[in-house]
């Protein structure tokens, strides 16, 4: 039986989540069929996504995936699926989400920047750094439709709704505001700066350790944060703090976060405050102290972050606000312009 890519098999509203729907009755061991399978349905999805995907606009012509990156896309794919229906269902996981980080640093390392591999892995960046995703109305039809399928033991689509249709009257966000610049900005929504890089461990007893770092772009909110993941490697006495201390890249004092650490954690994501003047290269550090409730230190850690882009690429100024996000007037002007400039001051 012959198959082509058609419109119905890009619903998922993401091409992250396009390529988990490659997939058809994923969990049904019978009647499962993995579309990737086929190494020219494989070789023909770029095409049919730049057709017919939602994202099409924001990542331009995608190359096919070469073969010796096949297993480590088909790894990021699982990673993926696993990673949003746990949060889809039951509000997410830590450990999948290191999982996933992992995976999407490896892809975005090892694979051109113009693949499928590395679009798909900037396309599940920005589903990952949606601010307040989990109140967002889209994800709520997501939710819905992800619990009655499995009600009827047939998990179907994972779709999200994307950006919301324009009310009557209102323009639509056209591919052709901003041109050339937004695809090239949205493609770094988020982008990986390095992780598993090895930490330097103070204590000869480890009740921590480093699985993962990196800068967060969000282009859609003007953002960027350091994101720190540690797994507990030993166990960590009630009412214990995490106090880490992330250097500033604008310079000054740094930016300071003291968390607490809850019994039922295994893995502990600790993100920074958003960021100005991130630098391309540059080595930025971050040091971690584990407190006991009596402020006993029970271990240190150093490490380094390194971006791999300017924050200069964001704009200055979110490109959507409110609960719906509508188009911020302050970057989508009432003439038609656009700003997505940079405005920032930073030292040299």
């Amino acid at each position: 039986m012959s198959f082509s890519w058609t419109p119905h098999r890009f619903a998922g509203g993401a091409l992250a989540l396009d390529v988990v729907n490659s997939v058809v009755l994923r969990h049904d061991t019978t009647r499962r069929i993995d579309r990737f399978a086929v190494r020219d349905q494989m070789r023909s999805f770029p095409r049919a996504a730049a057709e017919f995907c939602a994202e099409r606009a924001l990542f331009g012509d995608i190359a096919p995936v070469a073969a010796e990156n096949e297993a480590d896309f088909i790894a990021l794919r699982e990673a993926i699926d696993l990673y949003f229906r746990k949060r889809i269902l039951d509000g997410g996981d830590d450990q999948l989400l290191a999982s996933l980080l992992e995976a999407l640093a490896k892809a975005l390392r090892d694979t051109r920047p113009d693949s499928l591999v590395a679009a798909t892995a900037h396309s599940a960046l920005r589903l990952i750094a949606m601010p307040d995703l989990g109140a967002h109305e889209d994800l709520r039809q997501l939710r819905l439709a992800v619990h009655r399928s499995q009600q009827e033991q047939e998990p179907g689509l994972v779709r999200h709704g994307g950006l919301r249709q324009p009310r009557q009257g209102e323009p639509a966000l056209s591919p052709q505001e901003g041109g050339d610049a937004m695809r090239k900005h949205c493609i770094v929504m988020a982008t990986v700066a390095g992780l598993m890089l090895s930490a330097c461990q103070r204590q000869a007893e480890n009740l921590v350790e480093v699985t993962g770092h990196l800068f967060v772009f969000n282009y859609r909110m003007a953002s960027a944060t350091y994101l720190l993941t540690l797994k507990k490697t030993g166990p960590i006495p009630d009412g214990s703090v995490i106090i880490a201390e992330f250097e500033n890249p604008q310079g000054g004092d740094p930016l300071v976060l003291n968390q607490k650490i809850y019994p039922i954690d295994d893995k502990i994501a600790l993100q920074s405050e958003n960021l100005h003047c991130v630098r391309k290269d540059r080595p930025y550090s971050v040091s971690v102290r584990l407190v006991d409730k009596d402020g006993k230190v029970l271990q240190e850690l150093k490490t380094q972050f390194r971006s791999d882009l300017d924050q200069t690429v964001l704009p200055s100024k979110p490109l959507v606000v409110g609960a719906f996000y509508d188009k911020n007037p302050e970057v989508f002007k009432p003439d038609g312009s656009v700003d997505f400039s940079n405005t920032d001051k930073c030292p040299a």
